[in-house]
C-alpha cells in the first residue's frame, strides 16, 4: 500500500466508508442485534451493556488502522500535521465514557445547541504557554497543523481572563493558555457516536516506536467503570466568600464612585466562593449534575493534570467562526426566574423594560457591534433583544451574525472581542485596571475564552458560571455588571442566584 492509498483510507469519516465498515459490521453482528446507529441522546445516561462490545470492536478497528498508517512505506512529510481515525459506536454517552477513564489529562465539551459533544483523554498534542502574549503565536501554529485530513480533530482548552495579571497558585497548572488535542475521544453528533484516535505526525519520529506507544495507550482505554471509583457528592465542611459580604458592598460602592466621575461606563466585579469538603469531590459527577440542572448551556471540562479541573456551564458565546461566517452575541442584563409561569413572565417583561438593565445590555451590544463592523463585509443584528432563560436566571440577549473579511484570523478575533464589556467593562483597559485594584483574587480562566479550534471552524464560549476543583476544595466564580443605578446588595444577591446552580448540583442548601 503506497502513501496515497493509506491516507485515503484513514481520512475518510466512518459514515462514508464502504468495504472497511462492512467488514466491521460483520464482526459487530456476532455480538449485537441488527440495528442502526441511533441519534445521540443528549441527556447524561448510563451506557448499556451493548456499548461494551461496541467499544471493544471500535478499539480493534482503530488498532488495525493504526498498523496500516504506520506501514514501512508510509512517509511523514516535513510538516507537522494531524490525522484522525474514527470507528462507530453504539449507545455510548461521551461524558459517561469519560468517567470510566483514568488519564491525567481529560477534556469535555458540549455546545449550547447540542450540535455535538466530545470527551477526550490523553494528549496527541499539548500546547501551553506561561508568557502573557505568547499564546497568540501558539494558537496561530495550531491552524497550520490541522487540514482536511484532520477531519473532526479539535484542540480544546482556554485562556486566562487577563494573561498579563499575576498568577495565583490555584491557577498554576493551567498556564496563561492550555490546549489539548486528545489522543482518544468519544465524539457524538446527530449522526451517531464514534471512538476516535488523533495522531500527530511529525518529521523525525520513529514509526515503529510511535505505533507501539499508540497501541499500548489504546489498550488502556477502559470499557466500563470500576465500582470502587464510582461516587459523587461528599460532605461540605465550610464556605468562604472572597470578598465577604461587607467588603463586597464597599467595593461596589467604590466602583459606583468611579462610574460617577465618567471614567467608566461599566465595570464587572466578581467574587469567589471556596467550599471545603471531607473528601475530594468528583468533578465529573458535578459536571453531569450541571448538565441535568442547566441543559441550555456550554458545558466544559479541562483537566490539565491529575487532581486539577476547571469546569462550568456557561450561557455565553464569545464567537463561533465557520470559515468566514461569524456568530457572536451580547448577553447582559439579568434577573431571577419566577416561581410560577406568570411570575416568570412578569419578571422577564420587567427585565426588558428596565432602563438600568437595558443600558447595561446596550453597552455590550454596541461595543461588539463596533468591533465586528470594522472586520466584516456585512453584519446583521437581531432587531429586538430577546430573553435567554436558564434554570435560575434570565438574561437580555442579542445576536450578531456577519461575514468576515478574508484577513481576519481566530487570534485577531480573540484579541478584539475578549474581554467584552459583559465580563470586563468599558472602556476595556480602564475597566481591567479597576478590576485588578478592586478584586482580591486572581480570576485565572474564569470569564476567559474557553472552547475549541478546528480545521475550518472555531468556537469560544465565555468561562463564566465556572469552578476549579483541587484536592478537597472547590472554588466557584461569578460576577455582576456594575453601572450607574446598581444597588450593591442586589448585586450580591444576583451572584448568589448564579452560584446556586452549583449549590444545587452539590446538594448544598
Amino acid at each position: 500500500m503506497n502513501q496515497t492509498s493509506v491516507e485515503v483510507v484513514i481520512t475518510l469519516h466512518w459514515r462514508r466508508l464502504t468495504s472497511v465498515v462492512q467488514a466491521c459490521q460483520a464482526v459487530t453482528n456476532r455480538y449485537l442485534p441488527e440495528t442502526t446507529i441511533p441519534k445521540r441522546n443528549h441527556a447524561p445516561v448510563n451506557c448499556p451493556a451493548t456499548s461494551f462490545a461496541s467499544i471493544a470492536i471500535a478499539k480493534s478497528w482503530l488498532a488495525t488502522q493504526l498498523r496500516q498508517l504506520f506501514t514501512s512505506d508510509f512517509k511523514v512529510n516535513n510538516r507537522r500535521r494531524v490525522i484522525r481515525l474514527e470507528a462507530p459506536l453504539t449507545d455510548c454517552s461521551p461524558l459517561e465514557w469519560l468517567s470510566w477513564q483514568n488519564h491525567p489529562q481529560q477534556i469535555y465539551w458540549s455546545d449550547r445547541q447540542l450540535a455535538f459533544e466530545a470527551a477526550g483523554v490523553g494528549c496527541a498534542d499539548y500546547i501551553r504557554c506561561d508568557n502573557g502574549q505568547e499564546y497568540e503565536r501558539l494558537l496561530q501554529s495550531l491552524g497550520r497543523q490541522l487540514d482536511a485530513q484532520s477531519g473532526q480533530a479539535r484542540y480544546y482548552g482556554g485562556i486566562r481572563f487577563n494573561p498579563g495579571a499575576e498568577v495565583d497558585e490555584h491557577w498554576l497548572p493551567y498556564g496563561n493558555c492550555c490546549f489539548i488535542l486528545p489522543q482518544f475521544e468519544v465524539f457524538a453528533d446527530a449522526g451517531g457516536a464514534s471512538l476516535a484516535c488523533n495522531v500527530l505526525l511529525d518529521a523525525g519520529e520513529h514509526p515503529g516506536q510511535k505505533l507501539r506507544f499508540l497501541l499500548k495507550a489504546l489498550e488502556q482505554i477502559r470499557m466500563e467503570q470500576p465500582l470502587e471509583e464510582s461516587g459523587g457528592a461528599t460532605a461540605c465542611l465550610g464556605r468562604r466568600d472572597t470578598p465577604d459580604r461587607a467588603e463586597w458592598l464597599r467595593k461596589v460602592e467604590a466602583a459606583l464612585a468611579i462610574l460617577q466621575t465618567g471614567k467608566l461606563a461599566k465595570v464587572v466585579l466578581s467574587r469567589s466562593t471556596t467550599l471545603a469538603f471531607a473528601q475530594p469531590p468528583n468533578p465529573l459527577f458535578l459536571l453531569k449534575r450541571l448538565k441535568e440542572i442547566e441543559p441550555f448551556a456550554y458545558h466544559f471540562y479541562v483537566q490539565p493534570a491529575r487532581g486539577h479541573a476547571f469546569l462550568g456551564a456557561t450561557p455565553e458565546r464569545l464567537f463561533k467562526r465557520q470559515r468566514n461566517l461569524i456568530h457572536s452575541e451580547a448577553l447582559a442584563g439579568t434577573c431571577a426566574r419566577g416561581a410560577t409561569p406568570a411570575e416568570d413572565a412578569a419578571l422577564g417583561a420587567a427585565l426588558l423594560s428596565s432602563e438600568k438593565e437595558y443600558h447595561e445590555h446596550r453597552i455590550v451590544l454596541d461595543d461588539i457591534k463596533a468591533i465586528l463592523e470594522r472586520h466584516c463585509r456585512c453584519l446583521e443584528i437581531s432587531e429586538t433583544p430577546q430573553l435567554m432563560k436558564q434554570s435560575k436566571v434570565q438574561h437580555i440577549y442579542s445576536l450578531l451574525e456577519g461575514r468576515l473579511l478574508d484577513t481576519v484570523a481566530d487570534v485577531e478575533l480573540l484579541r478584539l472581542l475578549h474581554p467584552t464589556p459583559a465580563v470586563g467593562g468599558l472602556p476595556r483597559d480602564k475597566a481591567l485596571r479597576e478590576i485588578a485594584a478592586l478584586e482580591p483574587f486572581d480570576r485565572g480562566w474564569f470569564a476567559g475564552p474557553v472552547g475549541w479550534i478546528g480545521h475550518d471552524a472555531t468556537e469560544f464560549a465565555v468561562g463564566i458560571r465556572s469552578a476549579i476543583v483541587h484536592d478537597r476544595s472547590l472554588r466557584l466564580f461569578a460576577g455582576a455588571g456594575i453601572v450607574g443605578g446598581s444597588v450593591p446588595e442586589l448585586e450580591w444577591q444576583e451572584i448568589e442566584t448564579k452560584i446556586s446552580v452549583f449549590m444545587d448540583a452539590l446538594g448544598i442548601q
